[in-house]
């Protein structure tokens, strides 16, 4: 035994972890302390507590001639406990949880990577497209891909202190909300503190605002190349907002960078895409077929007033092909009774009135074509049916049903 040497210190092996690590920490101490190996199987014992140091206690007198017989019978004894190593298998099955941050992943995947031996990098990088939720960071992995870890962790750290500040933002404005009293209208129907009603939208569920335009000129591409194509000619910026809490996160929206609603329903891109086609940009994209964007006669030049906001596509009718304007809506009247003097009261006394006038010089009639069917044109189950028909007109872009009461 080496004298005037303190013994090392070396944690206790209790016989529930891996047998190989504890033996590299032992030769590793033992290496400053003695190069006797009969020495080290004589102080492995101090080594050992509980279920390991029976297990030495109860070897046969004179069974270990050496080091290397004490290592091969330790390592038998205790193989089961051997940790297995991860392969790059263990690196594609992980997945970003719901709510996990984009931070936290990847401190888990890079406990996870550095136990994989031998791992190519660009496997890594690979693998976190398909492990990460859909977002900014995945669409910067699509389009320039890192070639290294380190290329990688320096981009992350943007995206990371990006999501950062939103989620900061994000309790700032519940701690604010929190605040807002709620009280109940006469018909028991929560009211916030300025008077607005909660129609029971979701927390979480982003709402976009009402649209600038009734009409948008009719594309040959998807928005989201058109997007690209106005953001590579510097003609617009994304608009960054974060993801509201709660939102659906299997849609992306490229022009707000965050989920909720994808690129192609998204609002605001329409109008401001709109908004460079009316300004002779894009024009590329626009419909072959199209006369381009149309001035809408008005003072508005095409936009809603302030305040007024299009109806939801449910609300519509449908129009009959891509590149036909919506109809506003649908208006379905009645005509019957005395209508040979006008529509209102007002025309018909002004009728009756000249019609006792008998010095009035009377005003020739305006030719009106005819107009003739033949047997042709009818198509009725029964030839004596004398039901009121129906006729179907587009006025001013409103389906106008009138029924003719014969």
């Amino acid at each position: 035994m080496p004298e005037n040497k303190v013994f090392p210190w070396v944690e206790k092996y209790g016989g529930a972890t891996d047998p190989v690590k504890h033996l590299r920490s032992f030769v590793d101490a033992m290496a400053v302390y003695s190069s006797d190996e009969l020495v080290w199987c004589r102080v492995f014992s101090l080594s050992l507590k509980d279920e390991a140091l029976d297990w030495f206690h109860s070897l046969p007198p004179r069974s270990i001639d050496g080091f290397i017989t004490l290592r091969q019978l330790f390592s038998q004894q205790y193989a089961s406990n051997r940790s297995q190593g991860l392969t790059y298998t263990a690196l594609v099955r992980m997945k970003q949880g719901r709510e996990e941050s984009l931070k936290g992943f990847m401190e888990r995947l890079n406990r996870t990577a550095r136990q994989v031996r031998n791992v190519d990098q660009r496997l890594i990088v690979s693998a976190l497209t398909t492990a990460l939720r859909p977002g900014p960071f995945v669409d910067y992995l699509y389009e320039e891909e890192p070639q290294s870890m380190d290329e990688l962790q320096h981009k992350l750290a943007g995206f990371i202190r990006v999501e950062e500040g939103r989620a900061y933002r994000g309790d700032q404005a519940d701690e604010g909300g929190s605040n807002v009293k709620i009280g109940r209208d006469r018909r028991g129907e929560k009211r916030s503190a300025d008077g607005e009603r909660r129609s029971g939208v979701k927390r979480g569920i982003e709402v976009q605002r009402a649209q600038q335009y009734f009409h948008h000129t009719p594309l040959s591409a998807p928005r989201v190349t058109v997007l690209e194509e106005a953001l590579r000619a510097n003609l617009l910026t994304v608009a960054r907002s974060p993801t509201p809490r709660g939102a659906d996160e299997s849609k992306h929206c490229r022009y707000h960078q965050n989920m909720g609603h994808s690129t192609e329903d998204c609002v605001a891109l329409r109008d401001k895409l709109e908004s460079l086609v009316q300004a002779g940009h894009l024009r590329e994209f626009v419909q072959r077929g199209n006369p381009g964007p149309r001035e809408i006669p008005g003072r508005h030049g095409g936009r809603l007033p302030a305040g007024q906001r299009v109806p939801p596509a449910a609300e519509r009718t449908k129009g009959g092909g891509s590149g036909e304007r919506p109809l506003r809506g649908v208006i379905n009247t009645i005509s019957g009774g005395f209508a040979g003097g006008g529509a209102s009261s007002a025309a018909r006394k002004r009728h009756l009135r000249n019609l006792h006038s008998v010095n009035k010089v009377g005003i020739a009639r305006r030719t009106m074509p005819t107009i003739t069917f033949l047997d042709e044109d009818f198509h009725a189950p029964d030839p004596d049916q004398d039901d009121p028909m129906v006729i179907t007109a587009i006025i001013a872009r409103y389906s106008v049903g009138k029924v003719l009461i014969d």
